[in-house]
């Protein structure tokens, strides 16, 4: 019995050695994670602090853009009315070309036709005077633009003999029937408006004592026609210039708008990803104030855990080495009676065939059976604590 008391306070002490072990193991443990949640929560503080200035800087960035945004909002809206202001004169424009461009093909095609009704007969007939008459305004007309001379030079005498006598006036009708309007020079043209002009008074000092010369009326259509083909071809070229410098303008204007329009949308753009970030840095805000608060709840676990840790290391041994010593005791007690029971009845004979041959030995075995001593089968476990 004195091996097993030996034994038994070997356990004792083999179990206080591993509730040492394990509290001091604990213990550092605690530090170590009491450390390890002091700087996270100071690095996961300082991180907030930056979201916080990164979340103002954005903010302050986004006020800018909304202000730019503003600006080039009138500036699109500008560029677009202007562009609808100019698609607005072009089409205007493109109407008026297409209509003189419709008046000299018609009237071009008309040449032969009112070529071939002057008589020359009739033109023949009028009697001229005084080269001063406003009547000399169609002959004028016919020598600087039929014959190509300066109308300064025009006498009504030698021109009535070289265009109307030499050949009964078949050459002049047959430059009317292929007038080239493309060989009219400026003079040309401003001659040709110039006797229009003078078509009336023209007219009625012609017919003033002979009545209607139909051979000068049929000239006049012919001369109305031509400076119906110029005015057309001026305005077409006028108009040409114009649509040019309108589509340029229009296309410098679309150009601009898109130009702004493309700004506009990067600004929205960039707008759109702040208010991302804002939200992001919004969410990860409230997941540091979750963090936080478990780390502040995890602070106070833990404090509750080592506290509970400190109080039960010297009560648990108390308590282990109470029950140990009064299972030793219990068992030792147990170990004598039985062996003055055999010293009785002769040894180890077994008196009532129930009761087992014990020993010294027979008490270890069941001891050893106990929670608190399992050595001889593998050595001490603190999962039995």
């Amino acid at each position: 019995w004195e091996k097993t008391l030996q034994f038994a306070q070997q356990r004792v002490e083999d179990i206080q050695q591993v509730v040492e072990t394990f509290l001091s193991s604990e213990e550092k443990f605690l530090e170590n994670e009491v450390d390890f949640i002091a700087e996270f929560t100071e690095f996961i503080g300082k991180f907030g602090e930056f979201l916080e200035q990164v979340t103002v800087e954005q903010t302050e960035v986004q006020r800018k853009l909304q202000q730019e945004l503003k600006d080039l909002e009138p500036s699109e809206k500008k560029h677009l009315d202007q562009i609808s202001d100019e698609e607005a004169k072009l089409k205007e424009l493109r109407e008026r070309l297409e209509k003189n461009k419709q008046i000299v093909l018609t009237e071009t095609k008309k040449k032969k036709e009112l070529g071939g009704r002057v008589d020359v007969k009739d033109l023949s007939s009028i009697k001229i005077t005084d080269n001063r008459y406003a009547y000399n305004a169609a002959f004028k007309w016919c020598l600087g633009c039929l014959y190509g001379e300066q109308p300064t030079k025009y006498d009504y005498k030698n021109f009535k003999k070289a265009c109307f006598a030499k050949d009964q006036g078949e050459d002049f009708i047959n430059r009317l029937k292929g007038f080239n309007f493309l060989t009219m020079s400026h003079d040309d043209i401003s001659l040709t408006k110039k006797t229009m002009e003078q078509k009336d008074e023209c007219l009625k000092q012609a017919e003033e004592k002979k009545g209607t010369n139909q051979g000068l009326r049929n000239l006049f259509d012919f001369i109305e026609m031509v400076n119906k083909v110029c005015t057309a071809s001026i305005q077409i070229q006028e108009d040409e210039k114009e649509r040019i410098k309108w589509e340029l303008q229009r296309d410098h204007e679309a150009a601009e708008s898109q130009h702004a329009l493309n700004q506009i949308e990067a600004v929205k753009e960039r707008i759109e990803i702040i208010q991302k970030y804002q939200q992001a840095h919004i969410d990860f805000k409230n997941m540091i104030k979750r963090i936080l608060e478990f780390l502040e709840n995890r602070k106070i676990v833990q404090k509750r855990y080592k506290e509970a840790l400190d109080d039960n290391d010297v009560e648990s041994l108390k308590t282990l080495i109470k029950v140990v010593e009064e299972v030793k005791a219990d068992d030792v007690h147990a170990e004598i009676k039985e062996i003055k029971r055999e010293e009785e009845f002769g040894g180890s004979s077994n008196v009532d065939g129930n009761k087992p041959n014990r020993g010294v030995r027979g008490g270890l075995t069941e001891l050893d059976e106990t929670p608190f001593a399992k050595k001889e089968k593998g050595g001490c476990e603190c999962v039995t604590f």
